[in-house]
């Protein structure tokens, strides 16, 4: 083994064996996992300070796609719902033209905070769980697909 680290390993994976590598994306290929943690450099599901933020980009740049617990088990939820990388994509875009007064249930009034850090909007698969079945199967736009969803949820968040 050479003493240069491979380039598509991070210093820590040196002389780990593939099958555990692969294991750090819960079994999401590679390809896959950059579609994803390039959503979520536009979409995070926490928030993080933005030199962090930078860092993870860059590595997703290179063709790695950086380990962050939070991505993993975000796009593994997703995954499960019958989410795409651009079906999030599709579905977070479609947020940002619905104002988040008009839904109580909109994700943006749940935002998550944290000093210094670019705030985000939470992936939650209990509300978004049937929204891939309204846009692939029952032929909705993202943007009504996303429409029904939030105001189906809308009496599960009481007013304030």
């Amino acid at each position: 083994m050479s003493a240069d680290p491979s380039p598509d390993l991070s210093p820590d994976d040196e002389g780990m064996p593939v099958e555990f590598r692969q294991h750090r994306w819960a079994g999401i290929p590679d390809d896959e996992a950059l579609d994803w943690c390039r959503v979520f450099n536009r979409h995070p599901p926490a928030p993080y300070r933005p030199w962090l933020m930078g860092q993870l980009q860059q590595t997703a740049s290179r063709g790695r796609p950086p380990v962050v617990d939070e991505w993993v088990a975000t796009a593994t939820a997703a995954r499960s719902d019958g989410f795409t990388p651009a079906l999030y994509q599709s579905l977070f875009d479609s947020l940002k033209t619905i104002k988040r007064w008009a839904y109580r249930s909109h994700p943006r009034n749940r935002m998550l905070t944290m000093g210094g850090c670019s705030p985000a909007v939470p992936f939650e698969p209990v509300l978004w769980e049937d929204w891939p079945r309204l846009v692939r199967r029952d032929g909705c736009s993202p943007e009504e697909a996303t429409e029904v969803i939030l105001l189906l949820a809308e009496p599960k968040f009481p007013p304030r």
